[in-house]
């Protein structure tokens, strides 16, 4: 990643300073455009916790889990266009951890771990436009835009449920792998 500006509070992570904000959380994080012959690389400053990225032409989107974000980056320009929220109907709720995503024409498939969620945004107006319940921490995903199926990978499964609809006592860290 990008080294901190002088001046700015850092922390170490192992023996690499790395910048923090004021509750000691990583600040930022980046994208690295790295040229495959010379191996010149641009690093361009994204949301916390870059894990997930979707190319269409000359556009990135970068998921941001920690900042419920998706930088949309213009490659050409080497730098963020926009931010757009994942985030269903504008609610003012943390945690939606987008970690995973795929491009279907003008639409961003994305998985919102920490919503249970399959999230869709319009990429023209960056509003979402469809919130489809999914497993427990949904992590990445397939769109098979002819039959119009999205196959969704969920890391902790069917949830806390599993004891429960057998009658037996259950509790939030019960899960079943999917």
């Amino acid at each position: 990643g990008y080294l901190p500006r002088n001046g700015v509070k850092v922390r170490k992570s192992e023996e690499t300073d790395v910048e923090i904000d004021d509750i000691s959380a990583a600040k930022a994080g980046c994208v690295s455009l790295v040229e495959l012959a010379s191996g010149k690389e641009t690093l361009i400053e994204t949301g916390r916790h870059p894990c997930s990225i979707a190319i269409q032409g000359d556009i990135a989107y970068v998921a941001n889990a920690l900042d419920d974000s998706i930088s949309e980056i213009d490659l050409a320009a080497k730098k963020v266009k926009r931010t757009l929220a994942s985030k269903y109907n504008g609610l003012k709720v943390i945690g939606s951890l987008p970690n995973a995503m795929q491009i279907v024409g003008n639409t961003l498939y994305v998985c919102n771990g920490g919503d249970n969620a399959l999230g869709e945004i319009d990429l023209k107006s960056g509003k979402a436009i469809g919130w489809r319940p999914t497993g427990y921490l949904p992590i990445a995903l397939v769109v098979q835009k002819d039959k119009d199926i999205a196959y969704v990978l969920n890391s902790k499964g069917n949830g806390s449920v599993q004891n429960t609809t057998q009658g037996k006592p259950g509790n939030a860290h019960d899960f079943q792998g999917t």
